[in-house]
């Protein structure tokens, strides 16, 4: 099995689309292959979509994926966009509680807003 990554200059951004059945061996080479490579293009911002991955079946998965991710993505601000339902920041505790700067979110707009600092159009007030 392996998981698909393919590769996007954004606007201050690598845009990174991971898709596939769920392996623990090819999402962990997906998360080093995505470090290597936002490196080799010299960015600091990744907004990955991984939509299209499925999600893994065993709990110890996401910890040890989000232990790869503060591993590979040290100094790489990282967000992740996931189906709402498979999202239990598990994962992304385990990043983070090891110094990696990653959020994994529902809504593309939001990750973007988060990944660029500014505030998403959904709170953003509107003006009569």
């Amino acid at each position: 099995m392996t998981t698909n990554l393919s590769f996007k200059e954004g606007d201050g951004y690598l845009f990174i689309t991971v898709k596939g059945p769920w392996s623990l061996g090819s999402v962990s080479q997906a998360v080093k292959d995505i470090g290597k490579e936002t490196r080799k293009r010299a960015h600091t911002r990744i907004l990955v979509d991984a939509r299209l991955l499925d999600a893994p079946t065993i709990g110890l998965h996401r910890f040890l994926i989000g232990q790869e991710v503060s591993e590979h993505w040290r100094g790489i601000k990282a967000a992740v966009v996931h189906p709402a339902d498979l999202i239990d920041k598990f994962g992304e505790d385990a990043a983070v509680n090891r110094g990696a700067q990653v959020k994994v979110l529902a809504d593309i707009d939001d990750a973007l807003s988060w990944l660029m600092c500014r505030p998403s159009a959904k709170s953003r007030p509107t003006l009569h």
